[in-house]
């Protein structure tokens, strides 16, 4: 997205990983990132609006190739059953005893990184659910949780590898 729509890219970032693997989660995380667009809206600039009425477009299109396949759940249970279920994942990967990542453990160079992401897609997939409602309790301590985790781990990793994060560190 351009400079002015900045704040909406790990969403559509986010939503390009999980396109083939969960569609609907995917055209959720940009719809939540349309949402940001035209919060946005009075500060863009004319050819700002031109990439968001082109993401509109997409939507749409979308919109109607998934009434096909939508399942009989709300898309917002959908959305909540696959962030938590990443969550777990990504918890059950963790090692939290490694406090200092080695780079000579196959867990810092092959695991870690890919359990800072998991962390971290759980947290943005959790947030985007308030374009439905605002987040359960329970479901914001978890968010919060796994963004927390997320941060540590790949700034750690950042420094152990000397390579840059694994996940955007400004998300927030």
């Amino acid at each position: 997205p351009p400079p002015a729509l900045e704040p909406m890219r790990v969403y559509l970032d986010r939503s390009r990983e999980l396109q083939a693997a969960k569609p609907i989660v995917a055209h959720y995380l940009r719809v939540f990132a349309m949402n940001i667009a035209l919060q946005l809206r009075s500060r863009l600039r004319p050819a700002d609006l031109v990439y968001v009425s082109s993401l509109m477009d997409s939507l749409e299109q979308e919109r109607t190739q998934l009434e096909a396949q939508r399942a009989a759940k709300h898309p917002q249970e959908t959305i909540r059953e696959f962030a938590i279920d990443l969550s777990n994942r990504a918890r059950s990967a963790d090692k939290p005893e490694v406090s200092i990542p080695n780079p000579s453990q196959r867990w810092t160079i092959v695991d870690a990184p890919k359990v800072a992401q998991a962390y971290h897609a759980s947290a943005v997939v959790l947030d985007s659910l308030r374009q439905f409602a605002p987040l359960a309790p329970d479901l914001a301590q978890r968010q919060q949780s796994a963004h927390k985790r997320s941060q540590q781990l790949s700034l750690a990793l950042s420094r152990a590898l000397r390579s840059p994060p694994c996940v955007p560190v400004d998300w927030r």
